[in-house]
């Protein structure tokens, strides 16, 4: 469990790849998990569970942490799983090996950077990697542009 005492959030940095050894379920009680830029894989084993509002910061570099399917996890509802210093292009994080490792309440909690606005709503691909779907006024703007971008030119 990582978790808070009072109002204060612990943090874990794990400092060495496969740090956490294969445990039945890592939970985010409301403390930090930091993989330090390194791979941390407990798929075979390990779900993540969320029971309060909580964050992985990937601020130290190119990271990832792949957890076993977690979708018969229960996580408590309204409580964010916050993703800080997310970089889209190198960082990663997977859930089983397919799309449906987490269900759709579970990616609902997930945000990128603190906004659920700037990278767009979380959804898994079909190999399992959690990815920023593009927000819909973002692409609308930029279809806009390109739209406007066309039409000068004709």
């Amino acid at each position: 469990t990582i978790g808070a005492i009072g109002d204060t959030a612990i943090a874990l940095k794990l400092a060495a790849t496969k740090a956490i050894a294969s445990s039945g379920q890592v939970i985010m009680a409301g403390g930090i998990l930091d993989p330090d830029g390194l791979h941390q894989d407990m798929s075979s084993n390990t779900t993540l569970s969320l029971t309060t509002s909580s964050t992985f910061d990937f601020g130290a570099g190119a990271a990832e942490i792949d957890f076993k399917d977690s979708h018969g996890i229960a996580w408590t509802g309204g409580q964010i799983l916050n993703l800080t210093n997310w970089n889209f292009s190198h960082d990663s994080m997977r859930f089983g090996t397919t799309s449906s490792g987490l269900t759709s309440n579970q990616l609902a909690e997930i945000e990128f950077n603190n906004d659920p606005n700037t990278l767009g709503k979380a959804y898994l691909n079909a190999q399992g990697y959690l990815v920023p779907e593009p927000a819909s006024g973002l692409m609308l703007l930029v279809g806009s542009s390109l739209l406007a971008a066309r039409r000068r030119r004709a």
